[in-house]
């Protein structure tokens, strides 16, 4: 089992060394982890996650064992979500520890083995388990191996346009044609003599393999990026727990933000939306507080033209929120939302004198 060192860059350290050394062996350490962290309590060797499960690689019936044992005392507090001091610690360094695991991870850990094709799976489970601690503990580790998924892609991508620009300048010093001509018009030309085949320099040609390695790295995160959103997130997101929904939105936000040629659409917007009628007030103010923050970015707001005009009304609607606290965050972003109305497209008139009639309302309704 891993034990907690001072900081999460060392736990990171010994736990990628400990892949090096017994891949399998370091996944049952891992994972023991996301189980230490839901149960800060002394816990036999029952309750932990062994060699022989990882290698049996039935996550699901393993965390369904697990499950059995962690509930006979299964802790009433959620220490990661608690509010004092030591438990924000906890926190800070648990989800720090996960982002440096994708982030951080050498190119052979993390193209090169199965690593993470196996952390993922289980993290879904444990992400789907009975037991509400397991759950967050589960899900926040995920959360945040996007993150750093997500980081790692950013500096590729950086260094792949970069590469793309060197191999076009090769490109055209060796008088290859940058043209997008069809097979048959290329046929056409070359049988007319209009074009000679030209070949590229060697330094072309290792331009151009950094290019396919790295455009294959690239699609590798994102698939890895799109698993996790598809295996825990699409589970938690409504999971009967509102701190658990409350968490998954700012993560969604956050991928949003991050890596918006991916998530920044209205198949991953439209989550924020459905959760403005949440039952619970607290997730219904964390939908709208992650929404305004993604509006905040100019260059986002056409990507939402659709969203607004699906979901202008709800918001509306809440401004006279029975709680307090959503009333104000839905106010706040209307008032965001009046400066790019000018044409009548997301607040009619009749709407905007009933948003000042709620302004000035001393009774808020229940909605």
């Amino acid at each position: 089992m891993l034990h907690k060192p001072s900081s999460s860059p060392g736990l990171v350290t010994a736990w990628m060394s400990h892949v090096s050394i017994n891949g399998p062996e370091a996944m049952a350490a891992i994972m023991s982890l996301v189980i230490s962290a839901a149960r800060p309590v002394p816990f036999s060797r029952e309750q932990l996650v062994t060699l022989d499960m990882i290698i049996a690689n039935d996550p699901q019936e393993s965390v369904r064992d697990l499950c059995q044992v962690l509930a006979v005392d299964e802790p009433e507090k959620v220490v990661v979500l608690a509010k004092n001091t030591p438990s924000r610690r906890v926190r800070r360094t648990y989800e720090d520890f996960w982002r440096r695991v994708a982030s951080e991870a050498p190119d052979v850990v993390l193209y090169d083995t199965d690593c993470f094709e196996t952390l993922i799976p289980w993290l879904e489970s444990m992400s789907g388990s009975p037991i509400r601690a397991l759950r967050i503990s589960a899900s926040l580790a995920a959360y945040r191996l996007v993150d750093g998924f997500i980081e790692v892609g950013t500096q590729l991508r950086k260094q792949l346009a970069s590469i793309q620009r060197q191999l076009n300048t090769e490109r055209r010093r060796s008088g290859i044609s940058q043209r997008n001509d069809s097979t048959r018009v290329a046929k056409k030309r070359a049988a007319q003599g209009k074009e000679k085949k030209k070949e590229l320099s060697s330094k072309g040609k290792e331009l151009a393999n950094k290019v396919d390695e790295l455009t294959t790295k690239n699609s590798e995160l994102t698939e890895l990026s799109d698993g996790v959103y598809r295996s825990t997130f699409i589970g938690r997101y409504h999971d009967i727990y509102a701190n658990v929904r409350s968490m998954s939105l700012p993560a969604l936000g956050g991928w949003i933000m991050m890596f918006p040629d991916q998530f920044l659409d209205d198949t991953h917007n439209k989550y924020t939306g459905w959760l403005l009628s949440d039952k619970d007030a607290v997730v219904r103010k964390t939908s709208l507080e992650v929404l305004h923050r993604m509006l905040k970015k100019k260059e986002y707001f056409a990507n939402f033209e659709t969203y607004l005009q699906r979901f202008c009304h709800r918001i509306i609607d809440m401004a006279c929120n029975k709680d307090d606290t959503v009333a104000a965050t839905a106010i706040r972003s209307i008032n965001f939302l009046l400066p790019h109305n000018s044409t009548d497209k997301l607040l009619r008139p009749a709407q905007i004198a009933r948003i000042c009639d709620i302004a000035l309302e001393d009774h808020p309704t229940d909605v």
